[in-house]
């Protein structure tokens, strides 16, 4: 059965459509964030052990039989993979009037920083056990790095105040630079500008995969936390949305899908290539959305039993945004028990009861916050008299 059905809906143009099915995409990326973040809060560690080179499931006991949420990091490659195809269909849309470039920024500023604005001033200023104190120099330099978001540029704020705040601070600087890949495009075409772009990143990669095996230590933190780190990952994105704007799909094999997810795999399990998981699980990504997409229908209807998958890919900035401070509240019985040992896998499953307040503060904040800001983003645009771009 197909995992998305075709729709009876009238026929309309790439630019004019929202792309439901990419909801489901979302929610299952943001679903894998979260366990992944709860199997770390859970167990203390985030992958199975090296054991030189490759990846040692000896001695890892139940952690190696929760092998697969150990990817769940790949839900950020997805993220980054579906941002640059919305945020290219959306600069279309831009084109038909004046300053398109302008209404883009706009609408982006208008879009992201609000809840991610909200979220910070909660963590930052309200949240137990992650609240800065300014008692010292580091919380002022912390707190400011983030409100401009460039925390992700130096390693002493990289993980700081909430710590999956660093992929939105890429996500923004990518944006800054989306005029750059226009320019390449207009001058190399796509094809070339994957093949540079993918140079860059690819470099920059293989770089880091030595310097993590420590055979070197040349690439900068600055530069692996760094737009230019994730460029190509994001642009094959933008790619397919103008391909799906210009009918011009490739056509992606049948099997492409799963040839992606298994070199994830492999990657994953080979130190000096696991920085090259995550371009990957982008292309796995662009595959899955292209071979929807050649269904060549207006759009597809997600399924009932992936219905609160949809959902949570609606309110999924929202659910990023809180979602992993707020684990620790599953672990509250810890706290309250402390003469009781609670195992691991138990602990996992009480992190995962988390979700239940995740998923409904998500939901406030998605319409108390994120629609709000919405819609200011429009009225600006009114006022520039720009609102039919």
């Amino acid at each position: 059965m197909a995992l998305f059905r075709r729709s009876n809906q009238p026929r309309m143009r790439a630019t004019e459509q929202h792309v439901s099915f990419l909801d489901s995409i979302r929610g299952f990326a943001v679903l894998a964030v979260f366990l992944y973040h709860c199997l770390g809060s859970a167990f203390h560690q985030f992958h199975l052990p090296w054991a030189g080179l490759v990846q040692d499931p000896r001695g890892a006991g139940v952690f190696a039989l929760l092998y697969p949420l150990t990817l769940g990091w790949g839900g950020v490659a997805v993220f980054f993979a579906v941002s640059g195809f919305c945020i290219h269909l959306s600069f279309a849309r831009s084109r038909a009037g004046g300053h398109p470039m302008m209404v883009f920024f706009v609408r982006r500023t208008f879009r992201i920083y609000p809840p991610y604005l909200a979220a910070l001033l909660l963590f930052a200023l309200a949240f137990p056990g992650i609240r800065l104190t300014f008692t010292k120099p580091d919380d002022t330099w912390q707190f400011f790095s983030h409100l401009f978001m460039v925390h992700n540029l130096d390693p002493a704020t990289f993980f700081g105040i909430n710590s999956a705040f660093w992929s939105l601070a890429v996500e923004v600087q990518l944006y800054l630079i989306y005029p750059v890949l226009l320019w390449l495009v207009a001058r190399l075409g796509w094809t070339a500008t994957l093949i540079l772009l993918g140079v860059v990143e690819g470099g920059l990669r293989l770089l880091h995969g030595l310097d993590v095996t420590g055979l070197t230590a040349i690439l900068p933190e600055c530069l692996v936390n760094s737009p230019l780190f994730y460029w190509f990952s994001w642009s094959i994105g933008a790619a397919l949305a103008d391909a799906w704007e210009k009918k011009r799909i490739p056509a992606f094999p049948r099997n492409s899908v799963a040839f992606a997810l298994v070199a994830v795999v492999v990657c994953d399990w080979i130190k000096p290539l696991s920085a090259f998981a995550f371009p990957l699980f982008s292309l796995a990504t662009i595959f899955v959305i292209g071979r929807t997409l050649q269904n060549d229908v207006a759009s597809t209807e997600c399924p009932r039993w992936l219905k609160h998958l949809n959902q949570a890919g609606v309110y999924s900035y929202s659910i990023y945004l809180l979602h992993q401070p707020l684990i620790r509240v599953g672990k509250i019985p810890l706290k309250l028990l402390p003469h009781v040992f609670f195992p691991p896998i138990v602990v996992l499953g009480l992190c995962c009861l988390s979700w239940i307040l995740v998923f409904l503060l998500a939901r406030l904040m998605f319409r108390w916050i994120e629609q709000p800001g919405i819609r200011l983003g429009k009225l600006v645009l009114k006022r520039l008299g720009l609102s039919r771009a």
